[in-house]
Protein backbone atom coordinates (compact mmCIF):
# COMPACT_ATOMS: atom_id res chain seq x y z
CA UNK A 1 0.00 0.00 0.00
CA UNK A 2 1.41 3.17 -1.31
CA UNK A 3 1.44 5.81 1.91
CA UNK A 4 2.76 9.38 2.48
CA UNK A 5 2.54 11.91 -0.08
CA UNK A 6 0.20 9.83 -2.83
CA UNK A 7 -2.32 9.48 -0.18
CA UNK A 8 -3.87 5.67 0.60
CA UNK A 9 -6.18 3.49 -1.38
CA UNK A 10 -7.11 6.55 -3.63
CA UNK A 11 -9.62 6.37 -6.02
CA UNK A 12 -10.14 7.59 -9.86
CA UNK A 13 -13.25 9.24 -9.29
CA UNK A 14 -14.61 11.94 -12.28
CA UNK A 15 -14.95 14.80 -9.85
CA UNK A 16 -12.95 15.66 -7.11
CA UNK A 17 -14.61 14.33 -4.08
CA UNK A 18 -12.75 16.44 -1.25
CA UNK A 19 -13.04 20.08 -3.59
CA UNK A 20 -16.67 21.45 -3.22
CA UNK A 21 -19.50 22.48 -6.16
CA UNK A 22 -18.85 25.25 -8.29
CA UNK A 23 -14.85 25.36 -7.28
CA UNK A 24 -14.43 25.98 -10.91
CA UNK A 25 -15.47 29.75 -10.88
CA UNK A 26 -13.06 32.17 -11.56
CA UNK A 27 -13.27 34.08 -8.27
CA UNK A 28 -11.57 30.58 -6.11
CA UNK A 29 -8.93 29.74 -8.91
CA UNK A 30 -6.59 31.85 -6.56
CA UNK A 31 -7.15 29.46 -3.62
CA UNK A 32 -5.20 26.55 -5.78
CA UNK A 33 -2.39 29.08 -7.10
CA UNK A 34 0.51 27.36 -7.56
CA UNK A 35 3.50 28.14 -4.94
CA UNK A 36 6.27 30.33 -6.34
CA UNK A 37 8.95 28.78 -8.49
CA UNK A 38 12.44 27.90 -7.78
CA UNK A 39 14.47 30.55 -9.97
CA UNK A 40 15.83 28.24 -13.27
CA UNK A 41 18.95 26.75 -12.68
CA UNK A 42 18.55 26.35 -8.29
CA UNK A 43 18.79 23.38 -6.99
CA UNK A 44 15.13 21.71 -6.00
CA UNK A 45 15.18 19.65 -2.88
CA UNK A 46 13.19 16.26 -3.76
CA UNK A 47 14.48 14.11 -1.17
CA UNK A 48 11.68 14.51 1.11
CA UNK A 49 9.21 13.42 -1.29
CA UNK A 50 8.06 9.47 -0.66
CA UNK A 51 9.29 7.18 -3.72
CA UNK A 52 6.51 7.27 -6.47
CA UNK A 53 4.61 3.59 -7.07
CA UNK A 54 6.53 2.12 -10.30
CA UNK A 55 4.09 2.68 -13.05
CA UNK A 56 3.64 6.50 -12.31
CA UNK A 57 7.96 6.56 -12.23
CA UNK A 58 8.25 4.79 -15.17
CA UNK A 59 5.36 7.12 -16.79
CA UNK A 60 6.86 10.54 -15.64
CA UNK A 61 10.43 8.71 -17.27
CA UNK A 62 8.96 8.59 -20.36
CA UNK A 63 7.31 12.03 -20.29
CA UNK A 64 10.60 13.21 -19.57
CA UNK A 65 12.05 11.70 -22.80
CA UNK A 66 8.86 13.46 -24.43
CA UNK A 67 10.43 16.66 -23.54
CA UNK A 68 13.88 15.59 -24.19
CA UNK A 69 13.49 14.56 -27.66
CA UNK A 70 10.52 16.74 -28.73
CA UNK A 71 11.68 19.28 -31.69
CA UNK A 72 9.69 22.30 -31.28
CA UNK A 73 6.16 22.44 -30.60
CA UNK A 74 4.70 18.97 -30.02
CA UNK A 75 1.34 18.66 -27.51
CA UNK A 76 1.33 15.89 -24.80
CA UNK A 77 -1.56 15.29 -22.03
CA UNK A 78 -0.71 14.15 -18.56
CA UNK A 79 -3.92 13.19 -16.59
CA UNK A 80 -3.56 12.89 -13.42
CA UNK A 81 -6.74 12.87 -10.56
CA UNK A 82 -4.97 14.01 -7.08
CA UNK A 83 -3.91 17.78 -7.26
CA UNK A 84 -1.29 17.09 -4.91
CA UNK A 85 0.26 14.38 -6.66
CA UNK A 86 -0.26 16.20 -9.52
CA UNK A 87 2.31 18.98 -8.10
CA UNK A 88 4.50 16.72 -6.80
CA UNK A 89 5.09 15.04 -10.19
CA UNK A 90 5.50 18.52 -11.79
CA UNK A 91 7.99 19.43 -9.42
CA UNK A 92 9.68 16.12 -9.56
CA UNK A 93 9.69 16.54 -13.60
CA UNK A 94 11.41 20.42 -13.02
CA UNK A 95 14.19 18.54 -10.59
CA UNK A 96 15.07 16.18 -13.53
CA UNK A 97 14.62 18.32 -16.72
CA UNK A 98 17.87 18.86 -18.05
CA UNK A 99 16.87 22.57 -19.33
CA UNK A 100 13.98 25.32 -17.73
CA UNK A 101 9.89 23.98 -17.62
CA UNK A 102 7.39 26.69 -17.36
CA UNK A 103 4.40 26.05 -15.10
CA UNK A 104 1.69 28.25 -16.09
CA UNK A 105 -1.35 28.34 -13.76
CA UNK A 106 -4.99 28.73 -15.46
CA UNK A 107 -5.62 31.64 -12.75
CA UNK A 108 -2.12 33.36 -14.65
CA UNK A 109 -3.81 32.99 -18.12
CA UNK A 110 -7.46 34.77 -18.29
CA UNK A 111 -9.67 32.58 -20.74
CA UNK A 112 -10.53 35.36 -23.79
CA UNK A 113 -9.30 36.30 -26.53
CA UNK A 114 -5.40 36.51 -26.92
CA UNK A 115 -4.71 33.36 -25.02
CA UNK A 116 -2.27 32.07 -27.47
CA UNK A 117 -0.05 35.15 -26.98
CA UNK A 118 -0.43 35.25 -23.27
CA UNK A 119 0.46 31.52 -22.88
CA UNK A 120 4.12 31.94 -25.02
CA UNK A 121 4.42 35.17 -23.20
CA UNK A 122 4.25 33.68 -19.99
CA UNK A 123 6.63 30.78 -21.00
CA UNK A 124 9.23 32.77 -22.51
CA UNK A 125 12.70 31.45 -22.35
CA UNK A 126 11.38 28.31 -21.35
CA UNK A 127 11.81 25.00 -22.95
CA UNK A 128 8.87 23.01 -22.29
CA UNK A 129 5.48 24.48 -20.76
CA UNK A 130 2.97 22.67 -18.70
CA UNK A 131 -0.22 24.36 -18.27
CA UNK A 132 -2.41 22.98 -15.19
CA UNK A 133 -5.45 24.17 -13.20
CA UNK A 134 -8.04 23.54 -16.43
CA UNK A 135 -10.00 21.20 -13.68
CA UNK A 136 -11.20 24.76 -12.12
CA UNK A 137 -12.32 26.07 -15.30
CA UNK A 138 -14.00 22.94 -16.72
CA UNK A 139 -17.46 21.88 -15.66
CA UNK A 140 -18.15 18.55 -16.21
CA UNK A 141 -21.38 18.38 -18.96
CA UNK A 142 -21.70 21.71 -18.59
CA UNK A 143 -23.06 22.89 -22.53
CA UNK A 144 -20.53 25.65 -22.71
CA UNK A 145 -17.16 25.18 -21.80
CA UNK A 146 -15.17 28.70 -22.80
CA UNK A 147 -11.40 28.01 -21.41
CA UNK A 148 -11.41 24.66 -24.05
CA UNK A 149 -13.02 26.69 -26.88
CA UNK A 150 -10.44 29.69 -26.39
CA UNK A 151 -7.72 26.78 -26.17
CA UNK A 152 -8.91 25.55 -29.57
CA UNK A 153 -9.23 29.20 -30.90
CA UNK A 154 -5.58 29.55 -30.38
CA UNK A 155 -3.99 25.84 -31.55
CA UNK A 156 -2.99 27.65 -34.22
CA UNK A 157 -0.95 29.92 -33.17
CA UNK A 158 0.66 28.03 -30.09
CA UNK A 159 1.40 25.21 -33.04
CA UNK A 160 3.48 28.15 -35.42
CA UNK A 161 4.87 30.18 -32.56
CA UNK A 162 4.97 28.83 -29.02
CA UNK A 163 7.99 26.61 -30.22
CA UNK A 164 8.69 24.50 -27.34
CA UNK A 165 6.68 20.98 -25.99
CA UNK A 166 3.11 21.66 -24.22
CA UNK A 167 1.98 19.26 -21.72
CA UNK A 168 -1.64 19.90 -20.08
CA UNK A 169 -1.94 18.20 -16.95
CA UNK A 170 -5.60 17.88 -16.03
CA UNK A 171 -8.19 14.96 -14.78
CA UNK A 172 -9.63 12.74 -16.82
CA UNK A 173 -13.09 14.02 -17.47
CA UNK A 174 -11.15 17.11 -18.76
CA UNK A 175 -9.56 15.41 -21.66
CA UNK A 176 -13.38 13.30 -22.16
CA UNK A 177 -14.40 17.01 -23.26
CA UNK A 178 -11.58 17.73 -25.55
CA UNK A 179 -12.51 15.48 -28.56
CA UNK A 180 -15.62 17.78 -28.09
CA UNK A 181 -14.84 20.92 -27.32
CA UNK A 182 -11.86 21.63 -28.58
CA UNK A 183 -11.45 19.58 -31.47
CA UNK A 184 -8.19 20.73 -32.95
CA UNK A 185 -6.31 21.03 -30.05
CA UNK A 186 -7.06 17.55 -29.54
CA UNK A 187 -6.05 16.36 -33.06
CA UNK A 188 -2.74 17.76 -32.38
CA UNK A 189 -2.25 15.79 -29.04
CA UNK A 190 0.74 12.74 -29.97
CA UNK A 191 1.27 11.46 -26.54
CA UNK A 192 -1.10 11.24 -23.37
CA UNK A 193 0.24 10.25 -20.24
CA UNK A 194 -1.61 8.54 -17.17
CA UNK A 195 -0.44 9.01 -13.81
CA UNK A 196 -2.40 7.26 -10.84
CA UNK A 197 -1.28 8.05 -7.35
CA UNK A 198 -1.90 4.76 -5.91
CA UNK A 199 -0.51 2.21 -8.49
CA UNK A 200 -3.46 0.77 -9.09
CA UNK A 201 -3.76 0.46 -13.10
CA UNK A 202 -4.71 -3.00 -14.21
CA UNK A 203 -2.38 -2.42 -17.14
CA UNK A 204 -2.14 -4.41 -20.18
CA UNK A 205 -1.49 -4.28 -24.05
CA UNK A 206 -4.98 -3.14 -24.76
CA UNK A 207 -3.34 0.18 -23.16
CA UNK A 208 -1.83 1.09 -25.99
CA UNK A 209 -4.15 0.12 -28.51
CA UNK A 210 -6.82 2.07 -26.62
CA UNK A 211 -4.84 5.62 -26.71
CA UNK A 212 -7.60 8.10 -28.27
CA UNK A 213 -5.44 10.19 -29.07
CA UNK A 214 -6.28 12.57 -31.82
CA UNK A 215 -3.50 12.28 -34.13
CA UNK A 216 -3.84 9.01 -34.28
CA UNK A 217 -2.66 5.53 -32.97
CA UNK A 218 0.30 5.11 -30.78
CA UNK A 219 3.77 4.98 -32.27
CA UNK A 220 4.55 1.21 -31.21
CA UNK A 221 8.59 2.01 -32.03
CA UNK A 222 8.73 5.33 -30.73
CA UNK A 223 7.41 4.12 -26.98
CA UNK A 224 9.47 1.15 -27.14
CA UNK A 225 12.31 3.29 -28.20
CA UNK A 226 11.82 5.72 -24.90
CA UNK A 227 11.53 2.63 -22.79
CA UNK A 228 14.28 1.08 -23.79
CA UNK A 229 16.65 3.89 -22.97
CA UNK A 230 15.11 4.82 -19.77
CA UNK A 231 15.78 1.38 -19.24
CA UNK A 232 19.34 1.59 -19.97
CA UNK A 233 19.38 5.28 -18.29
CA UNK A 234 18.39 3.63 -15.03
CA UNK A 235 20.95 0.32 -15.55
CA UNK A 236 22.24 -1.52 -12.31
CA UNK A 237 20.48 1.37 -9.59
CA UNK A 238 17.30 0.86 -10.83
CA UNK A 239 14.69 -0.41 -8.18
CA UNK A 240 13.20 -3.98 -8.86
CA UNK A 241 9.75 -2.32 -9.38
CA UNK A 242 10.41 0.11 -11.68
CA UNK A 243 12.67 -2.51 -13.36
CA UNK A 244 10.07 -4.97 -13.59
CA UNK A 245 7.18 -2.09 -14.52
CA UNK A 246 9.43 -1.31 -17.93
CA UNK A 247 10.14 -5.15 -18.43
CA UNK A 248 6.19 -5.82 -18.46
CA UNK A 249 5.64 -2.24 -20.87
CA UNK A 250 7.87 -3.45 -22.72
CA UNK A 251 6.22 -7.03 -23.07
CA UNK A 252 3.11 -5.49 -23.71
CA UNK A 253 4.41 -3.16 -26.90
CA UNK A 254 5.98 -6.31 -28.23
CA UNK A 255 2.60 -8.33 -28.05
CA UNK A 256 0.95 -5.26 -29.46
CA UNK A 257 3.32 -5.67 -32.50
CA UNK A 258 3.02 -9.43 -32.61
CA UNK A 259 6.70 -9.83 -31.67
CA UNK A 260 5.83 -12.68 -29.60
CA UNK A 261 9.17 -14.73 -28.60
CA UNK A 262 10.28 -10.82 -27.23
CA UNK A 263 6.95 -10.29 -25.36
CA UNK A 264 7.19 -14.05 -23.44
CA UNK A 265 10.74 -13.21 -22.58
CA UNK A 266 10.08 -9.91 -21.36
CA UNK A 267 6.81 -10.68 -19.62
CA UNK A 268 8.17 -13.79 -17.75
CA UNK A 269 10.84 -11.60 -16.55
CA UNK A 270 8.59 -8.93 -15.13
CA UNK A 271 6.30 -11.78 -13.58
CA UNK A 272 9.47 -12.94 -11.88
CA UNK A 273 10.50 -10.00 -10.60
CA UNK A 274 6.85 -9.13 -9.30
CA UNK A 275 7.05 -12.71 -7.73
CA UNK A 276 10.28 -11.84 -6.07
CA UNK A 277 9.29 -8.40 -4.54
CA UNK A 278 5.56 -10.29 -3.50
CA UNK A 279 3.53 -7.58 -5.97
CA UNK A 280 0.78 -9.02 -6.33
CA UNK A 281 -1.28 -6.74 -8.52
CA UNK A 282 1.87 -6.48 -10.79
CA UNK A 283 1.84 -10.43 -10.85
CA UNK A 284 -1.63 -10.32 -12.25
CA UNK A 285 -1.29 -7.83 -14.80
CA UNK A 286 1.57 -9.80 -16.30
CA UNK A 287 -0.02 -13.40 -15.97
CA UNK A 288 -3.10 -11.45 -18.07
CA UNK A 289 -0.68 -9.94 -20.50
CA UNK A 290 0.83 -14.01 -20.93
CA UNK A 291 -2.72 -15.69 -21.09
CA UNK A 292 -3.75 -12.87 -24.02
CA UNK A 293 -0.01 -13.45 -25.79
CA UNK A 294 -1.16 -17.41 -25.26
CA UNK A 295 -4.61 -16.89 -26.86
CA UNK A 296 -3.52 -14.85 -30.16
CA UNK A 297 -0.99 -17.54 -30.46
CA UNK A 298 -3.64 -19.92 -30.67
CA UNK A 299 -2.69 -22.18 -27.01
CA UNK A 300 -5.77 -22.07 -26.05
CA UNK A 301 -5.04 -24.38 -23.02
CA UNK A 302 -2.19 -22.26 -22.08
CA UNK A 303 -3.93 -19.25 -21.95
CA UNK A 304 -7.08 -20.53 -20.28
CA UNK A 305 -5.04 -21.73 -17.40
CA UNK A 306 -2.88 -18.24 -17.33
CA UNK A 307 -5.91 -15.89 -17.61
CA UNK A 308 -7.92 -17.69 -14.78
CA UNK A 309 -4.53 -17.41 -12.52
CA UNK A 310 -4.58 -13.83 -13.43
CA UNK A 311 -8.29 -13.98 -12.46
CA UNK A 312 -7.89 -15.60 -9.00
CA UNK A 313 -4.72 -13.03 -8.34
CA UNK A 314 -7.21 -9.68 -9.20
CA UNK A 315 -9.95 -11.44 -6.96
CA UNK A 316 -7.84 -12.30 -3.89
CA UNK A 317 -6.74 -8.55 -3.77
CA UNK A 318 -10.10 -7.28 -4.71
CA UNK A 319 -8.76 -6.16 -7.65
CA UNK A 320 -12.18 -5.27 -9.69
CA UNK A 321 -11.16 -3.63 -13.09
CA UNK A 322 -8.52 -6.37 -13.44
CA UNK A 323 -11.35 -8.93 -12.80
CA UNK A 324 -13.09 -7.55 -15.76
CA UNK A 325 -10.81 -7.09 -17.80
CA UNK A 326 -9.88 -10.73 -17.08
CA UNK A 327 -13.35 -12.24 -17.42
CA UNK A 328 -13.20 -10.07 -21.08
CA UNK A 329 -10.08 -11.94 -22.32
CA UNK A 330 -11.71 -15.29 -21.24
CA UNK A 331 -15.28 -14.47 -23.04
CA UNK A 332 -12.96 -13.67 -26.24
CA UNK A 333 -10.95 -16.77 -25.70
CA UNK A 334 -15.00 -19.10 -25.45
CA UNK A 335 -15.69 -16.65 -28.54
CA UNK A 336 -12.54 -18.32 -30.66
CA UNK A 337 -12.97 -21.60 -29.31
CA UNK A 338 -16.48 -21.72 -30.37
CA UNK A 339 -17.39 -21.88 -26.77
CA UNK A 340 -21.18 -19.64 -27.20
CA UNK A 341 -22.74 -20.47 -24.16
CA UNK A 342 -19.10 -19.81 -22.48
CA UNK A 343 -18.38 -16.92 -23.90
CA UNK A 344 -21.76 -15.06 -23.51
CA UNK A 345 -21.66 -16.08 -19.45
CA UNK A 346 -18.36 -14.72 -19.02
CA UNK A 347 -19.00 -11.20 -21.52
CA UNK A 348 -21.79 -10.99 -19.34
CA UNK A 349 -20.18 -11.12 -15.91
CA UNK A 350 -17.49 -8.53 -17.06
CA UNK A 351 -20.05 -5.79 -18.79
CA UNK A 352 -21.80 -6.63 -15.00
CA UNK A 353 -18.37 -5.61 -13.50
CA UNK A 354 -17.89 -3.03 -15.24
CA UNK A 355 -20.77 -1.20 -14.62
CA UNK A 356 -20.25 -1.44 -11.46
CA UNK A 357 -17.13 0.51 -11.32
CA UNK A 358 -18.29 2.75 -13.93
CA UNK A 359 -15.65 1.79 -16.85
CA UNK A 360 -17.19 3.01 -19.77
CA UNK A 361 -14.71 2.26 -22.20
CA UNK A 362 -14.88 -1.64 -20.66
CA UNK A 363 -18.43 -1.75 -21.69
CA UNK A 364 -18.30 -0.25 -24.78
CA UNK A 365 -15.81 -3.30 -25.66
CA UNK A 366 -17.94 -6.05 -24.06
CA UNK A 367 -21.24 -4.84 -25.94
CA UNK A 368 -19.19 -4.79 -28.97
CA UNK A 369 -17.82 -8.53 -27.98
CA UNK A 370 -21.49 -9.73 -27.38
CA UNK A 371 -22.68 -7.78 -30.56
CA UNK A 372 -20.42 -10.18 -32.43
CA UNK A 373 -21.33 -13.30 -30.65
CA UNK A 374 -24.79 -12.45 -31.18
CA UNK A 375 -23.90 -11.92 -35.18
CA UNK A 376 -22.08 -15.44 -35.26
CA UNK A 377 -25.34 -17.17 -33.72
CA UNK A 378 -27.48 -15.43 -36.52
CA UNK A 379 -29.40 -13.54 -33.68
CA UNK A 380 -29.33 -10.67 -35.58
CA UNK A 381 -31.49 -7.99 -33.52
CA UNK A 382 -29.66 -8.78 -30.66
CA UNK A 383 -26.63 -8.10 -32.55
CA UNK A 384 -27.85 -4.70 -33.85
CA UNK A 385 -29.32 -3.35 -30.60
CA UNK A 386 -25.67 -4.28 -29.33
CA UNK A 387 -23.74 -3.39 -31.33
CA UNK A 388 -25.41 0.51 -32.04
CA UNK A 389 -25.20 0.26 -28.00
CA UNK A 390 -21.35 -0.21 -28.05
CA UNK A 391 -20.98 2.59 -31.14
CA UNK A 392 -22.87 5.11 -28.76
CA UNK A 393 -20.70 4.32 -25.99
CA UNK A 394 -17.35 5.05 -28.06
CA UNK A 395 -18.96 7.96 -29.67
CA UNK A 396 -19.77 9.56 -25.92
CA UNK A 397 -16.25 8.86 -24.63
CA UNK A 398 -14.30 9.78 -27.81
CA UNK A 399 -12.74 6.85 -28.49
CA UNK A 400 -12.25 6.74 -32.41
CA UNK A 401 -11.13 3.59 -32.90
CA UNK A 402 -13.81 1.84 -30.57
CA UNK A 403 -16.17 3.76 -33.12
CA UNK A 404 -14.40 2.19 -35.93
CA UNK A 405 -14.26 -0.90 -34.82
CA UNK A 406 -17.82 -0.84 -34.15
CA UNK A 407 -18.84 0.43 -37.48
CA UNK A 408 -16.94 -2.55 -38.93
CA UNK A 409 -18.90 -5.27 -36.72
CA UNK A 410 -22.30 -3.40 -38.28
CA UNK A 411 -21.39 -3.61 -41.74
CA UNK A 412 -20.68 -7.12 -41.43
CA UNK A 413 -23.80 -7.64 -39.56
CA UNK A 414 -25.33 -5.59 -42.08
CA UNK A 415 -24.18 -7.84 -44.65
CA UNK A 416 -24.85 -11.19 -42.81
CA UNK A 417 -28.54 -9.86 -43.29
CA UNK A 418 -28.47 -8.71 -47.21
CA UNK A 419 -28.25 -5.37 -46.38
CA UNK A 420 -25.84 -4.46 -49.13
CA UNK A 421 -26.36 -0.92 -49.38
CA UNK A 422 -26.24 -0.45 -45.13
CA UNK A 423 -23.47 -2.50 -44.79
CA UNK A 424 -20.93 -0.97 -47.60
CA UNK A 425 -22.16 2.82 -45.84
CA UNK A 426 -20.79 1.64 -42.77
CA UNK A 427 -17.59 -0.10 -44.08
CA UNK A 428 -16.71 3.05 -45.59
CA UNK A 429 -17.26 4.80 -43.10
CA UNK A 430 -15.30 2.45 -40.84
CA UNK A 431 -12.25 2.54 -42.99
CA UNK A 432 -12.09 6.12 -42.59
CA UNK A 433 -12.35 6.47 -39.29
CA UNK A 434 -9.09 3.87 -39.01
CA UNK A 435 -7.37 5.97 -41.75
CA UNK A 436 -7.95 9.25 -39.52
CA UNK A 437 -6.78 7.35 -36.35
CA UNK A 438 -3.54 6.08 -38.14
CA UNK A 439 -4.18 2.16 -38.39
CA UNK A 440 -4.04 1.86 -42.22
CA UNK A 441 -4.44 -2.20 -42.04
CA UNK A 442 -7.45 -1.93 -41.22
CA UNK A 443 -8.43 0.88 -42.72
CA UNK A 444 -7.75 -1.54 -45.88
CA UNK A 445 -9.52 -4.28 -44.25
CA UNK A 446 -12.66 -2.99 -44.10
CA UNK A 447 -12.51 -0.59 -47.75
CA UNK A 448 -11.51 -3.96 -49.62
CA UNK A 449 -14.39 -5.63 -47.70
CA UNK A 450 -16.63 -2.33 -49.09
CA UNK A 451 -15.86 -3.15 -52.47
CA UNK A 452 -16.49 -7.02 -52.12
CA UNK A 453 -20.06 -5.86 -51.71
CA UNK A 454 -19.97 -4.30 -55.54
CA UNK A 455 -21.58 -0.87 -56.89
CA UNK A 456 -24.41 0.73 -55.33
Amino acid sequence: MTTGVHGTNRTRSPIRPDWPDGLHLMGLLERFRRAPQVPQGAARDTTELAPLPAEAEVELGVLMQFLHHADGFALALAEVNSRPFEDELIELAQARSRTAIAVVDAAEVGWGPGLGTRLIELSSGASAVFLTGLDLVVSPGASEQPALSQLDLARNRLAAELGVPLVIWAPAYVFAELPFRAPNLWSLAIDRFVFASDGSRARDGADYARSGLGAGAVDYRREQSRLEELLAETGANCRIDVLAELRKRLGDLALMQDRYDDADSLLREALTAYRTIGDRLGQANTLKSLGDLARMQNRYDDADSLLRDALNGYRTIGHRLGEANTLNSLGDLALMQDRYDDADSLLREALTAYRTIGDRLGEAQTLKSLGDLARMQDRYDDADSLLREALTAYRTIGDRLGEANALLSLGRLASSKGERDVARSRLFEAAELYRDVGNTRWAGIAHQEALLLGAP
